[in-house]
């Protein structure tokens, strides 16, 4: 699994799932790793990048990936796996320990839907790891 952590989840996270997915030989890597994030890079364009260098996946808390026209069709475009945090990820009482232990316990499922689903795809990741993925629908339109 290739996995990209979005600018919007800490760069810190990003780097310790990098290192519990390492022995695996998962490839987990911070938005700022690949671009240069002192300007913004538009949504269209880093998805272009990784549909470039194939078998992506990544993880953010930007819903608009999927909801606005114009990207979700570089989504569809990229064939790319998307994972989105779901709201209980950003309740004001969750440290960013407990969001780094959640997403590390969330990494292998996240390999597993990788491996089993032709992309593109996209999923309402939920808070609790012991739940179920939840299928967004891509609509073509």
């Amino acid at each position: 699994m290739r996995l990209l952590v979005d600018h919007n989840i800490s760069l810190y996270i990003a780097r310790a799932l990098a290192a519990v997915a390492e022995p695996d030989r998962h490839e987990v890597k911070a938005k700022s790793e690949l671009f240069d994030t002192a300007v913004s890079v538009p949504d269209t364009e880093w998805l272009s990048v990784l549909a470039s260098q194939g078998g992506w996946a990544f993880v953010s808390d930007d819903h608009r990936l999927y909801r606005n026209p114009q990207e979700r069709a570089a989504m569809l475009e990229a064939r790319v796996i998307g994972f989105f945090l779901e709201p209980a990820w950003r309740k004001r009482n969750v440290t960013e320990y407990e969001r780094a232990a959640r997403l590390i316990l969330w990494l292998p499922r996240l390999a597993q839907q990788c491996e089993i689903i032709e992309p593109p795809a996209a999923y309402r990741l939920p808070f609790r790891h012991t739940s179920r993925l939840r299928p967004i629908a891509l609509p073509r339109r």
